[in-house]
């Protein structure tokens, strides 16, 4: 998993305006998140020195907790399909992050557990930020094909603030991710309705387990295999709609 530069942007605009600043602020980050400064030949500014996510949040003194399965840069080693079984943990942390995490994890039951755990261990008042594919540019573009199994959308985020108190602060779509950032109002239990969450949950097959991704074998080079023949799709997508808009107007005129 990665940071580009607009999406610890996005995060950072976040705690700024909704939690008055990163200072001082426990964070709990989904996955190991390196952070990348170009993509697909494109270079972001600010360029940002630091490697990773911890290394960035700490140097901001941000009391900065990962967890991911490679344990690498300080995370601790801990699956996200499974509770966390922390008491210390529940209500804890002001702000918890999910970039391009929470959609690897299998098998899709898990899926509520790990939205479960998320729920648990912010406090109230706290934030919840998923930067995640979503299905609405996957069925439109084709961007992120085969990159993961599960998709959200506009309406899974609707109704996880309907089922547990939430309130939708910020949402934008960018880079063909859907990014959003959750206010907690109470401290309620999570949703009981597993069938209800999870019908929620887009699935398609093909793409990346968080277990393969964190287990060591999954490398970098892997990770962009994947995510080129997503854009791979998205580019025969696009081309096939603009052609087929060009016949449409031939036939017409």
């Amino acid at each position: 998993m990665a940071y580009f530069p607009q999406h610890i942007q996005f995060i950072d605009d976040c705690m700024t305006h909704h939690l008055g600043g990163l200072e001082g602020k426990r964070m709990l980050e989904l996955g190991n998140q390196d952070i990348l400064n170009s993509f697909w030949g494109k270079t972001f500014a600010p360029k940002l020195s630091e490697k990773d996510g911890k290394q960035y949040y700490s140097r901001r003194a941000v009391e900065h907790t990962s967890i991911d399965l490679n344990g690498r840069d300080g995370a601790l080693k801990i699956d996200l399909s499974r509770p966390f079984n922390r008491p210390e943990w529940r209500g804890h942390f002001d702000v918890v992050t999910n970039s391009g995490t929470s959609e690897h994890v299998e098998p899709h039951e898990a899926q509520f557990t790990c939205f479960q755990n998320v729920h648990e261990v912010t406090k109230n008042s706290g934030l919840m930020i998923h930067i995640v594919p979503g299905v609405q540019e996957l069925r439109g573009s084709g961007y992120w094909k085969y990159h993961c199994n599960n998709y959200y959308s506009t309406e899974f985020f609707r109704m996880l603030c309907q089922s547990n108190d939430y309130r939708l602060l910020e949402q934008k779509v960018m880079d063909e991710l859907l990014c959003v950032c959750l206010l907690k109002l109470s401290d309620r239990p999570f949703m009981d309705d597993r069938r209800k969450f999870l019908s929620h949950v887009a699935r398609e097959h093909g793409g990346a387990v968080y277990k393969g991704i964190n287990d060591g074998q999954f490398n970098l080079g892997q990770r962009l295999a994947f995510n080129f023949l997503g854009v791979a799709h998205a580019v025969r997508t696009n081309l096939k709609n603009r052609f087929s808009r060009l016949s449409w107007r031939s036939r017409s005129e």
